[in-house]
């Protein structure tokens, strides 16, 4: 009997279900996790089950292991990842007792769904034992962030399985999952310019004189039916990410960074479709004075096109490292400020931390960049560590070196906490609170309704 489940888990569910003909195995794949149903009594070497249901899959009774052959060795590594799915983290407060919102995560990464690291294939797609760790670390929601078209497409593609999958288990979802629907400002020139959807101008359009407006357009209005898709079915939860970035000009140029920044802007917010004006924004803003901030000013006092109604400016500003003063006028427009390990990397940054109301802080990893390393003034203040090994020795429930994930979310929140001197639960409970107060009717759409009381998962 073979049983085939997600992960390249088949040789064990055949080696157990061969192992007795009078057992009764059923393997239902959920989700992004296993469990097993009406298991009744047998012996397969070493190993038994005997419950009717259970999330332990094949334990080992520990005193009566043999000496195992190379075969039965990888079976019992796989077993121990089964039943553990994430390494367990060391910390002086037990992450368990708070709730995270990630406001933030680049999960569509290759590193996390192909295992692509440079170019080079080091590990099967470990997406859902990203996720299960992100869960046991007291993650509710992760919000996907896209830059393009494509990424976009695949966020939105990547959030609609997910959820699928979950409803027709019939079961809820352990976290909340949505995405981001915009350009990134390094992204622009290669997205409206080059146009490397490989449209031709004659195929985009016959009523414009310019074939770069011509490759705008169709990007645009594919963006704004791609958001319209995923606005009504409650998967994108934010308008990004978009803004500018004149660190890394070399990509997009100035000037058409701030002209897709307002034509985005423009679309959006104040075209046909005016739910889609409702989103918060995810906006990016690195080494540019008050360019962002400018032309977040000069649009406040628009309306909609089709409502005739004022649009709000309401949002984040992500991964922070700017100065205290641009954070504040940030605030005062109605903003909230995203931290992460970037945000947290010189005195200087730990300074504008500081003088930062909890109440407009949001917490992000970012990953798998961001990540708080030990060369961070913030480092100091990490109580909670996870144990990693290089992608070249990749194994199965052990992070990765130098890849940042969800779970580590807490780390952000122990900087936070210990650079203003309050508790970890401070900032936890209250940077919640935020989040919900911006995604709130995101989060709680009946067509993505997550569990906020059965979520909870023994750890």
């Amino acid at each position: 009997m073979v049983i085939r489940l997600r992960s390249g888990w088949n040789i064990l569910w055949t080696l157990a279900a061969a192992a007795t003909s009078s057992s009764r195995l059923v393997a239902v794949h959920r989700g992004y996790f296993p469990f097993i149903y009406q298991v009744h009594s047998f012996t397969f070497g070493s190993y038994s089950i005997n419950s009717r249901r259970t999330g332990t899959i094949l334990r080992p009774q520990q005193e009566q292991i043999p000496a195992l052959d190379t075969r039965r060795r990888r079976i019992k590594t796989r077993m121990a990842s089964l039943n553990s799915s994430t390494s367990p983290p060391t910390s002086s407060s037990p992450a368990l007792q708070f709730e995270f919102v990630d406001i933030g995560a680049n999960l569509l990464d290759e590193k996390y769904t192909d295992g692509i690291y440079f170019g080079k294939k080091r590990h099967e797609p470990d997406f859902d034992e990203v996720l299960a760790r992100a869960v046991r670390q007291g993650v509710t929601h992760i919000i996907l962030t896209a830059g393009t078209l494509a990424e976009s497409r695949k966020a939105v593609n990547l959030v609609q399985e997910y959820r699928t999958k979950w409803e027709d288990a019939k079961t809820p979802p352990p976290l909340f999952l949505g995405c981001t629907v915009g350009v990134h400002p390094t992204r622009c020139q290669q997205e409206f310019i080059d146009n490397l959807e490989g449209q031709t101008t004659l195929e985009i359009s016959e009523d414009s004189s310019s074939p770069t407006s011509k490759t705008a357009d169709f990007v645009l209005d594919e963006l704004l039916t791609l958001m319209s898709y995923a606005f009504d079915r409650g998967y994108i939860v934010a308008i990004g990410e978009i803004g500018l970035d004149y660190d890394r000009l070399q990509f997009s140029p100035k000037d058409v960074q701030i002209d897709f920044f307002k034509r985005q802007l423009d679309y959006f917010l104040y075209g046909d479709h005016p739910d889609i004006g409702s989103l918060p924004l995810f906006l990016h803003n690195r080494s540019v004075g008050t360019d962002v901030l400018d032309i977040l000013k000069e649009n406040r006092e628009k309306v909609n096109f089709q409502s005739q109604k004022p649009v709000p400016i309401k949002g984040v500003v992500h991964s922070f490292d700017d100065t205290i003063e641009l954070a504040q006028e940030f605030i005062d427009l109605g903003l909230y400020i995203g931290l992460n390990g970037c945000s947290l990397k010189t005195e200087e940054n730990l300074a504008v931390v500081r003088e930062l109301p909890l109440e407009r802080i949001l917490l992000e990893t970012d990953c798998p960049y961001c990540e708080i390393k030990a060369t961070h003034a913030g480092h100091q203040y990490v109580t909670t560590t996870f144990p990693k090994k290089a992608d070249k020795k990749f194994e199965f429930g052990t992070m990765v070196k130098g890849r940042n994930e969800p779970c580590q979310l807490v780390q952000v929140a122990e900087v936070i906490a210990g650079v203003k001197g309050i508790s970890v639960q401070d900032v936890a409970e209250t940077c919640y609170k935020n989040s919900m107060n911006l995604y709130g009717s995101a989060f709680s759409s009946k067509k993505c309704a997550t569990i906020q009381n059965e979520r909870k998962i023994a750890s």
